[in-house]
Protein backbone atom coordinates (compact mmCIF):
# COMPACT_ATOMS: atom_id res chain seq x y z
CA UNK A 1 0.00 0.00 0.00
CA UNK A 2 2.87 2.40 0.81
CA UNK A 3 4.29 1.91 -2.69
CA UNK A 4 0.89 2.55 -4.26
CA UNK A 5 0.34 5.77 -2.32
CA UNK A 6 3.86 6.96 -3.13
CA UNK A 7 3.34 6.19 -6.84
CA UNK A 8 0.00 7.99 -6.92
CA UNK A 9 1.51 11.04 -5.22
CA UNK A 10 4.35 11.22 -7.74
CA UNK A 11 1.88 10.91 -10.60
CA UNK A 12 -0.34 13.72 -9.28
CA UNK A 13 2.68 15.99 -8.84
CA UNK A 14 3.18 15.82 -12.62
CA UNK A 15 -0.17 17.57 -13.07
CA UNK A 16 -1.48 14.87 -15.38
CA UNK A 17 -3.73 15.61 -18.30
CA UNK A 18 -7.46 14.98 -18.04
CA UNK A 19 -7.13 11.98 -20.36
CA UNK A 20 -4.55 10.37 -18.09
CA UNK A 21 -6.70 10.83 -14.99
CA UNK A 22 -9.82 9.56 -16.77
CA UNK A 23 -7.92 6.51 -18.00
CA UNK A 24 -6.64 5.76 -14.49
CA UNK A 25 -10.17 6.04 -13.07
CA UNK A 26 -11.46 3.60 -15.69
CA UNK A 27 -8.67 1.18 -14.83
CA UNK A 28 -9.41 1.27 -11.09
CA UNK A 29 -13.14 0.97 -11.71
CA UNK A 30 -12.49 -2.16 -13.78
CA UNK A 31 -9.99 -3.45 -11.20
CA UNK A 32 -12.43 -2.99 -8.32
CA UNK A 33 -14.99 -5.27 -9.97
CA UNK A 34 -12.77 -8.32 -9.38
CA UNK A 35 -13.94 -9.79 -12.70
CA UNK A 36 -11.45 -8.77 -15.39
CA UNK A 37 -13.03 -8.66 -18.86
CA UNK A 38 -11.38 -9.70 -22.12
CA UNK A 39 -12.16 -6.31 -23.69
CA UNK A 40 -10.83 -3.46 -21.57
CA UNK A 41 -12.56 -0.07 -21.28
CA UNK A 42 -9.27 1.80 -20.84
CA UNK A 43 -5.93 2.30 -22.58
CA UNK A 44 -2.68 0.89 -21.11
CA UNK A 45 -1.92 2.66 -17.84
CA UNK A 46 1.80 2.05 -18.34
CA UNK A 47 4.08 0.66 -21.02
CA UNK A 48 7.61 -0.62 -21.40
CA UNK A 49 9.93 0.28 -24.25
CA UNK A 50 12.76 -1.91 -25.53
CA UNK A 51 15.21 0.97 -25.94
CA UNK A 52 18.08 -1.36 -26.87
CA UNK A 53 18.81 -5.04 -27.42
CA UNK A 54 22.45 -4.58 -26.45
CA UNK A 55 23.69 -5.75 -23.08
CA UNK A 56 27.04 -5.75 -21.28
CA UNK A 57 26.23 -9.13 -19.70
CA UNK A 58 25.32 -12.51 -21.16
CA UNK A 59 23.26 -14.13 -18.41
CA UNK A 60 22.38 -17.76 -19.24
CA UNK A 61 18.96 -17.38 -17.57
CA UNK A 62 17.95 -14.26 -19.55
CA UNK A 63 14.52 -14.74 -21.12
CA UNK A 64 15.07 -12.07 -23.80
CA UNK A 65 16.56 -14.15 -26.58
CA UNK A 66 16.95 -11.14 -28.87
CA UNK A 67 19.62 -9.55 -26.65
CA UNK A 68 23.02 -9.22 -28.36
CA UNK A 69 21.79 -11.15 -31.39
CA UNK A 70 21.13 -10.38 -35.03
CA UNK A 71 20.98 -6.65 -35.64
CA UNK A 72 21.13 -5.79 -31.90
CA UNK A 73 24.00 -3.36 -32.45
CA UNK A 74 21.84 -1.20 -34.71
CA UNK A 75 18.47 -1.70 -33.03
CA UNK A 76 18.52 1.14 -30.48
CA UNK A 77 15.36 3.20 -30.49
CA UNK A 78 15.80 6.66 -32.00
CA UNK A 79 14.54 9.88 -30.48
CA UNK A 80 12.12 10.24 -33.41
CA UNK A 81 10.74 6.73 -32.90
CA UNK A 82 10.24 7.29 -29.19
CA UNK A 83 8.52 10.62 -29.82
CA UNK A 84 6.13 8.90 -32.21
CA UNK A 85 5.26 6.32 -29.53
CA UNK A 86 4.64 8.97 -26.88
CA UNK A 87 2.44 11.05 -29.13
CA UNK A 88 0.23 8.20 -30.30
CA UNK A 89 -3.33 8.21 -28.85
CA UNK A 90 -2.97 4.56 -27.79
CA UNK A 91 -0.15 5.39 -25.36
CA UNK A 92 -0.82 9.03 -24.55
CA UNK A 93 -3.03 8.23 -21.50
CA UNK A 94 -0.34 6.05 -19.85
CA UNK A 95 1.16 7.51 -16.68
CA UNK A 96 4.49 5.67 -16.66
CA UNK A 97 7.19 4.49 -19.07
CA UNK A 98 9.60 1.67 -18.23
CA UNK A 99 12.93 1.78 -20.08
CA UNK A 100 13.84 -1.81 -20.79
CA UNK A 101 16.57 -3.73 -22.59
CA UNK A 102 19.09 -5.16 -23.03
CA UNK A 103 20.84 -2.71 -20.76
CA UNK A 104 19.17 0.72 -21.05
CA UNK A 105 22.25 2.58 -19.81
CA UNK A 106 24.03 1.55 -23.02
CA UNK A 107 21.68 3.83 -24.96
CA UNK A 108 23.54 7.11 -25.63
CA UNK A 109 20.35 9.19 -25.70
CA UNK A 110 18.68 7.79 -22.58
CA UNK A 111 18.67 11.23 -20.93
CA UNK A 112 16.85 12.73 -23.93
CA UNK A 113 14.32 9.88 -23.95
CA UNK A 114 13.54 10.40 -20.27
CA UNK A 115 13.17 14.14 -20.82
CA UNK A 116 10.69 13.50 -23.63
CA UNK A 117 8.70 11.16 -21.40
CA UNK A 118 8.56 13.77 -18.66
CA UNK A 119 7.41 16.41 -21.15
CA UNK A 120 4.47 14.07 -21.80
CA UNK A 121 3.81 13.95 -18.03
CA UNK A 122 4.92 10.39 -17.50
CA UNK A 123 6.79 8.85 -14.62
CA UNK A 124 10.02 7.15 -15.67
CA UNK A 125 11.28 3.75 -14.52
CA UNK A 126 14.67 2.37 -15.57
CA UNK A 127 15.74 -1.25 -15.20
CA UNK A 128 19.50 -1.80 -15.10
CA UNK A 129 22.31 -4.08 -13.99
CA UNK A 130 24.05 -0.92 -12.67
CA UNK A 131 27.43 -1.73 -14.22
CA UNK A 132 27.40 1.66 -15.97
CA UNK A 133 25.63 3.51 -13.19
CA UNK A 134 28.75 5.03 -11.65
CA UNK A 135 29.92 6.60 -14.91
CA UNK A 136 26.43 7.88 -15.79
CA UNK A 137 25.42 8.95 -12.27
CA UNK A 138 25.97 12.67 -12.94
CA UNK A 139 23.81 12.46 -16.04
CA UNK A 140 21.15 10.52 -14.13
CA UNK A 141 21.16 13.18 -11.41
CA UNK A 142 19.98 15.73 -14.01
CA UNK A 143 17.58 13.37 -15.75
CA UNK A 144 13.88 13.25 -14.85
CA UNK A 145 14.10 9.66 -13.62
CA UNK A 146 11.77 8.58 -10.84
CA UNK A 147 12.83 4.99 -10.14
CA UNK A 148 15.89 2.89 -10.92
CA UNK A 149 15.54 -0.86 -10.45
CA UNK A 150 18.90 -2.59 -10.03
CA UNK A 151 19.10 -6.33 -10.71
CA UNK A 152 21.80 -7.74 -8.44
CA UNK A 153 24.06 -10.60 -9.55
CA UNK A 154 26.57 -12.40 -7.32
CA UNK A 155 29.47 -12.06 -9.77
CA UNK A 156 29.15 -8.28 -10.09
CA UNK A 157 28.12 -7.06 -6.63
CA UNK A 158 31.12 -4.80 -5.94
CA UNK A 159 30.65 -2.81 -9.11
CA UNK A 160 26.89 -2.71 -8.73
CA UNK A 161 27.12 -1.49 -5.14
CA UNK A 162 29.53 1.27 -6.17
CA UNK A 163 27.14 2.34 -8.95
CA UNK A 164 24.18 2.57 -6.59
CA UNK A 165 26.28 4.37 -3.97
CA UNK A 166 27.29 6.96 -6.56
CA UNK A 167 23.68 7.43 -7.68
CA UNK A 168 22.48 7.80 -4.10
CA UNK A 169 25.12 10.46 -3.52
CA UNK A 170 24.46 12.48 -6.68
CA UNK A 171 20.70 11.96 -7.00
CA UNK A 172 19.16 11.21 -3.58
CA UNK A 173 15.68 12.07 -4.88
CA UNK A 174 15.70 8.99 -7.18
CA UNK A 175 13.90 5.98 -5.75
CA UNK A 176 16.13 2.89 -5.91
CA UNK A 177 14.80 -0.67 -5.93
CA UNK A 178 17.19 -3.57 -5.41
CA UNK A 179 15.94 -6.72 -7.10
CA UNK A 180 17.13 -10.29 -7.04
CA UNK A 181 15.98 -13.56 -8.57
CA UNK A 182 15.26 -16.26 -5.98
CA UNK A 183 15.01 -19.99 -6.68
CA UNK A 184 13.67 -22.90 -4.64
CA UNK A 185 17.19 -23.81 -3.53
CA UNK A 186 18.02 -22.90 0.12
CA UNK A 187 21.38 -21.43 -0.97
CA UNK A 188 19.43 -18.85 -2.95
CA UNK A 189 17.46 -17.78 0.11
CA UNK A 190 20.65 -16.65 1.82
CA UNK A 191 21.08 -14.11 -0.97
CA UNK A 192 17.98 -12.39 0.39
CA UNK A 193 19.72 -11.70 3.70
CA UNK A 194 22.79 -10.51 1.81
CA UNK A 195 20.55 -8.12 -0.13
CA UNK A 196 19.19 -6.72 3.14
CA UNK A 197 22.76 -6.04 4.29
CA UNK A 198 23.53 -4.30 0.98
CA UNK A 199 20.35 -2.23 1.24
CA UNK A 200 21.26 -1.17 4.78
CA UNK A 201 24.71 -0.12 3.61
CA UNK A 202 23.29 1.93 0.74
CA UNK A 203 20.27 3.38 2.52
CA UNK A 204 17.83 1.65 0.13
CA UNK A 205 14.43 0.65 1.48
CA UNK A 206 12.72 -1.00 -1.49
CA UNK A 207 13.53 -4.66 -2.15
CA UNK A 208 12.05 -6.79 -4.91
CA UNK A 209 12.60 -10.56 -4.80
CA UNK A 210 11.40 -12.33 -7.93
CA UNK A 211 10.70 -16.01 -8.44
CA UNK A 212 12.74 -17.91 -11.00
CA UNK A 213 11.28 -18.16 -14.50
CA UNK A 214 12.61 -21.32 -16.20
CA UNK A 215 13.69 -21.37 -19.82
CA UNK A 216 12.97 -25.10 -20.18
CA UNK A 217 11.64 -28.10 -18.28
CA UNK A 218 15.20 -28.96 -17.25
CA UNK A 219 15.34 -26.17 -14.68
CA UNK A 220 11.68 -26.20 -13.66
CA UNK A 221 12.63 -27.57 -10.23
CA UNK A 222 14.12 -24.16 -9.45
CA UNK A 223 10.62 -22.63 -9.42
CA UNK A 224 8.90 -21.85 -6.12
CA UNK A 225 5.71 -23.94 -6.10
CA UNK A 226 2.93 -23.60 -3.56
CA UNK A 227 3.65 -27.00 -2.00
CA UNK A 228 7.21 -25.98 -1.07
CA UNK A 229 6.45 -25.56 2.63
CA UNK A 230 10.09 -24.97 3.61
CA UNK A 231 10.35 -21.95 1.31
CA UNK A 232 6.95 -20.65 2.39
CA UNK A 233 8.03 -20.85 6.02
CA UNK A 234 11.30 -19.08 5.24
CA UNK A 235 9.57 -16.25 3.39
CA UNK A 236 7.05 -15.87 6.21
CA UNK A 237 9.85 -15.55 8.75
CA UNK A 238 11.76 -13.18 6.46
CA UNK A 239 8.72 -10.94 6.10
CA UNK A 240 8.18 -10.88 9.86
CA UNK A 241 11.81 -9.96 10.46
CA UNK A 242 12.27 -7.29 7.78
CA UNK A 243 8.77 -6.24 6.69
CA UNK A 244 8.67 -3.21 8.98
CA UNK A 245 12.08 -1.89 7.96
CA UNK A 246 11.76 -2.40 4.21
CA UNK A 247 9.19 -2.10 1.48
CA UNK A 248 9.32 -5.77 0.50
CA UNK A 249 7.99 -7.63 -2.51
CA UNK A 250 8.46 -11.37 -2.04
CA UNK A 251 8.06 -14.10 -4.66
CA UNK A 252 4.60 -15.62 -4.88
CA UNK A 253 4.35 -19.42 -4.93
CA UNK A 254 3.53 -20.82 -8.35
CA UNK A 255 0.06 -22.39 -8.33
CA UNK A 256 0.12 -25.87 -9.87
CA UNK A 257 -3.58 -25.77 -10.74
CA UNK A 258 -3.55 -23.54 -13.81
CA UNK A 259 -7.27 -22.85 -13.42
CA UNK A 260 -6.38 -20.74 -10.40
CA UNK A 261 -3.70 -18.73 -12.22
CA UNK A 262 -3.96 -15.07 -13.05
CA UNK A 263 -1.61 -12.45 -14.45
CA UNK A 264 -2.06 -8.70 -14.10
CA UNK A 265 0.56 -7.83 -16.75
CA UNK A 266 -1.67 -7.88 -19.84
CA UNK A 267 -4.26 -5.72 -18.08
CA UNK A 268 -1.79 -2.94 -17.37
CA UNK A 269 1.32 -2.59 -19.52
CA UNK A 270 2.34 -3.86 -22.96
CA UNK A 271 5.98 -3.80 -24.07
CA UNK A 272 6.85 -2.01 -27.30
CA UNK A 273 9.70 -2.27 -29.79
CA UNK A 274 11.03 0.78 -31.70
CA UNK A 275 8.89 -0.11 -34.74
CA UNK A 276 5.74 -0.35 -32.62
CA UNK A 277 5.48 -4.14 -32.52
CA UNK A 278 4.17 -5.51 -29.25
CA UNK A 279 4.64 -8.06 -26.49
CA UNK A 280 2.00 -8.64 -23.78
CA UNK A 281 4.64 -8.47 -21.03
CA UNK A 282 8.40 -8.28 -20.43
CA UNK A 283 8.77 -12.08 -20.20
CA UNK A 284 7.65 -12.66 -23.80
CA UNK A 285 10.49 -11.20 -25.83
CA UNK A 286 11.13 -9.80 -28.29
CA UNK A 287 7.94 -7.97 -29.33
CA UNK A 288 6.32 -9.27 -32.48
CA UNK A 289 3.96 -8.08 -35.18
CA UNK A 290 1.99 -11.28 -34.54
CA UNK A 291 0.88 -9.74 -31.25
CA UNK A 292 0.06 -6.47 -32.97
CA UNK A 293 1.31 -2.93 -33.43
CA UNK A 294 0.86 0.01 -31.11
CA UNK A 295 -0.16 2.01 -34.16
CA UNK A 296 -3.16 -0.26 -34.86
CA UNK A 297 -6.54 1.08 -33.84
CA UNK A 298 -7.42 -0.21 -30.35
CA UNK A 299 -4.53 -2.71 -30.33
CA UNK A 300 -5.20 -3.21 -26.60
CA UNK A 301 -8.35 -5.12 -27.52
CA UNK A 302 -7.16 -6.88 -30.67
CA UNK A 303 -7.73 -10.60 -31.24
CA UNK A 304 -4.43 -11.59 -29.60
CA UNK A 305 -4.97 -9.67 -26.35
CA UNK A 306 -8.62 -10.73 -26.04
CA UNK A 307 -7.70 -14.39 -26.59
CA UNK A 308 -4.79 -14.09 -24.18
CA UNK A 309 -6.96 -12.67 -21.39
CA UNK A 310 -9.76 -15.14 -22.16
CA UNK A 311 -7.44 -18.12 -21.83
CA UNK A 312 -6.18 -16.89 -18.48
CA UNK A 313 -9.72 -16.44 -17.19
CA UNK A 314 -10.95 -19.70 -18.71
CA UNK A 315 -7.85 -21.79 -17.99
CA UNK A 316 -4.60 -22.59 -19.77
CA UNK A 317 -2.87 -23.00 -22.17
CA UNK A 318 -1.76 -19.53 -23.11
CA UNK A 319 1.78 -18.71 -24.24
CA UNK A 320 4.43 -21.34 -23.26
CA UNK A 321 6.33 -18.69 -21.27
CA UNK A 322 3.30 -18.32 -19.00
CA UNK A 323 3.25 -21.90 -17.76
CA UNK A 324 5.93 -21.47 -15.12
CA UNK A 325 6.13 -17.68 -14.96
CA UNK A 326 6.04 -16.45 -11.34
CA UNK A 327 3.99 -13.42 -12.34
CA UNK A 328 1.08 -15.71 -13.19
CA UNK A 329 1.19 -17.41 -9.80
CA UNK A 330 -1.39 -15.36 -7.96
CA UNK A 331 -5.04 -16.26 -7.76
CA UNK A 332 -7.45 -14.31 -9.94
CA UNK A 333 -9.02 -12.02 -7.35
CA UNK A 334 -5.73 -11.41 -5.55
CA UNK A 335 -3.89 -10.71 -8.78
CA UNK A 336 -6.43 -8.20 -10.03
CA UNK A 337 -6.77 -6.41 -6.71
CA UNK A 338 -3.13 -6.31 -5.59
Amino acid sequence: MKSFVHLAWRFLRLRPRVGQVTNAVRFFWCLSSGHPPERLPYKPISFGVHVTRRCNLACPFCYNRAVNRGDALTSDITVAQFSRLLEHPNLRPAFRVTFFGGEPLLHPDLYTLMRLARNHRKLTYVTTNALLLAERAEEMSRAPVDTVQVSLYADHLDRQIEGVRRLRRTAPRVSVVLSRIITSQPDSWQAMRQTVEIADELGVRKLLFMGYSPLSNRDKELCFFEDNTAMRDFLGAFSSEFGRRFDLVLPMPLVRDTRRRFCIAHYTAPYVAPDGSLAPCCEISPPSREVGSVFDEDFWNNAFFRRFRGEFVGGFPVHPRCRDCPTSSMGRAKGFLS
